[in-house]
This record gives structure tokens, C-alpha cells and sequence, in this order.
């Protein structure tokens, strides 16, 4: 699901088989996935993170580095999800989000 593009950078909600997810559904297994159509102009972090009623069960990481065309977060899956928010930022210190977060319910 790519709630936003900015530019030329997409953030995703994916499957196991790389598909783009528009709701959780059946799966339980999830991955963030940022690209970009040319190069990534900006040092980040993609986040992929589980939730059930607003508690984060589990999260996943991956660095980006400028010039990368994409990033995908490790796998992770939690029976108990009901959203997942992918999120692109400055660090895992600073927090701050370079676009806007995708999730689906």
C-alpha cells in the first residue's frame, strides 16, 4: 500500500512475496520497503513495526544510505497484529520522518 509519494521515493507495506499489501487480511508476516525511481538523496532508517490496540509488539530496521535505489526491512510477524506502520527517518535517534508514515489495518 503506498499511501504517499514524495517525490520519487515510495514507502510500502510488502508480503513475503513482494507484493504490496492494502490490509493485513490473512497474512501475519510483513516488511517496510523504501525505493526511489533514481537514488535515495538522503542518509535514513526504514521502519517496519507491528501493533495490536496501539502497543508496538515488534519492530524492524534497516539503514539507507544515499545513492541506494532500495531497502527492504528484515521480515516480522506477530498472530496478534492488527496494523502495521512503515515509516522512513532521519535515525532511529532523531526520529524524524523524512516522508509521511504508511500503514494498513
Amino acid at each position: 500500500y503506498i499511501e504517499e509519494i514524495q517525490g520519487e521515493i515510495k514507502l510500502e507495506i510488502i508480503d513475503k512475496n513482494g507484493d504490496s499489501l492494502k490490509a493485513i487480511g490473512a497474512t501475519k508476516e510483513f516488511a517496510a520497503k523504501i525505493s526511489a525511481l533514481n537514488a535515495l538523496k538522503e542518509n535514513g532508517l526504514v521502519v517496519c513495526a507491528l501493533y495490536n490496540n496501539g502497543i508496538m509488539l515488534d519492530a524492524t530496521w534497516e539503514d539507507v544510505l544515499i545513492g541506494e535505489t532500495e531497502k527492504i526491512t528484515p521480515f516480522i510477524n506477530n498472530e496478534k497484529t492488527d496494523k502495521v506502520k512503515a515509516f522512513y527517518w532521519d535515525s532511529l535517534a532523531g526520529m524524524k520522518p523524512i516522508i509521511p508514515t504508511t500503514e494498513i489495518e
